[in-house]
C-alpha cells in the first residue's frame, strides 16, 4: 500500500509508516476492534464471576467484597476503553492538522504552510517533521530573497570606507543565510529526505542558485568553494567576508 503522509510504498500489515510513523488506518482498526472486544468479554466475566463465588460463600461479607472488587474491575476496564477512544480522537486531530498543513505544502503555498504550523501549539514529532524541516528552510529564503536586490546595488560603487564595511557585513550575512540552506537541503539530501520534503529543499536550492548568480554573480567555482560540501565545524568554512569583498568589487 501507499502510506497517504509520505507517499512512500510499505507492507499493508505495518501498523507504522516505516519513514513517517504514521498509523496504518486498516490495521489500527482491527487491532483496537480486537482489544475492545477482549476487553468486553472480561468485563462480561467479572460481572457474572461475583455471582457464582457468592454461592460457594456462606458469609454476607464474603459477597459483598466480591461484588465491590468486579465492580472496581468493571470500572477499571472502561476507563481504559475510554482513554482509548480518546486517543484515537486525539490521533484523528493530529492527522488533519497534517491534511491541512499537506494543502498547503502540495501547492508550493511555504509561506501559509510556515504560518498555519505556527498555530498548531503541539505541532511536533515525526508526522510534523516534514513541515519543520521546510519552514526552518523557508524563514532563512524569506529573509534573503528580500535582501538580495541590496546586494545588486551595491555592486561596483564607490562609497567611503565605513560604509563599505557596512555593506561588506550586510553581503556577508545574506551569503551565509544562502550557504545556511544550502547545507540543510544537502543534510536532508544526505539522509534520501526521509521525510518526503524533497520537493520544497530542491525548489529552495535553486532559489538560491538563483539569487547568488542574479543579484550577486557568484560564479558556480564560488558556490563550489563557500557553498557546497561543507564540514559540520563552522570555524573551517571559508570567509563569508572575503567572498563579500570580492562581489562588492564587481
Amino acid at each position: 500500500m501507499i502510506c497517504k503522509n509520505c507517499g512512500a510504498e510499505i507492507d499493508d500489515t505495518l501498523l507504522l509508516c516505516p519513514y513517517c510513523n504514521t498509523e496504518n488506518e486498516e490495521v489500527a482498526h482491527e487491532e483496537h476492534k480486537e482489544e475492545i472486544n477482549e476487553i468486553l468479554d472480561k468485563a462480561e466475566e467479572l460481572t457474572t464471576r461475583p455471582e457464582r463465588i457468592a454461592e460457594k460463600v456462606s458469609h454476607k461479607i464474603s459477597r459483598v467484597a466480591c461484588f465491590v472488587a468486579a465492580g472496581f474491575a468493571v470500572l477499571l476496564l472502561l476507563v481504559f476503553v475510554i482513554s482509548r477512544i480518546l486517543g484515537d480522537t486525539s490521533g484523528n486531530k493530529q492527522e488533519k492538522k497534517v491534511a491541512k498543513l499537506e494543502k498547503f505544502y502540495a501547492a508550493g503555498d511555504y509561506a501559509g504552510m510556515s504560518a498555519c504550523l505556527d498555530t498548531m501549539e503541539d505541532a511536533y514529532g515525526a508526522l510534523f517533521q516534514k513541515y519543520r524541516s521546510v519552514q526552518r528552510a523557508y524563514r532563512y529564503m524569506d529573509d534573503i530573497e528580500s535582501d538580495y536586490k541590496k546586494i545588486k546595488e551595491y555592486r561596483g560603487k564607490e562609497v567611503s570606507e565605513s560604509v563599505m564595511e557596512s555593506r561588506v557585513f550586510l553581503v556577508g550575512l545574506y551569503l551565509g543565510n544562502s550557504r545556511d540552506v544550502l547545507h540543510m537541503v544537502e543534510q536532508a539530501e544526505a539522509e534520501e529526505f526521509c521525510y518526503g520534503e524533497s520537493e520544497a529543499m530542491l525548489f529552495f536550492r535553486e532559489e538560491v542558485y538563483r539569487l547568488l548568480k542574479e543579484y550577486a554573480a557568484v560564479t558556480e567555482d564560488e558556490i563550489e568553494r563557500y557553498m557546497l560540501h561543507l564540514p559540520d565545524n563552522s570555524d573551517e568554512w571559508p570567509s563569508m567576508k572575503e567572498l563579500a569583498e570580492s562581489v562588492l568589487k564587481r
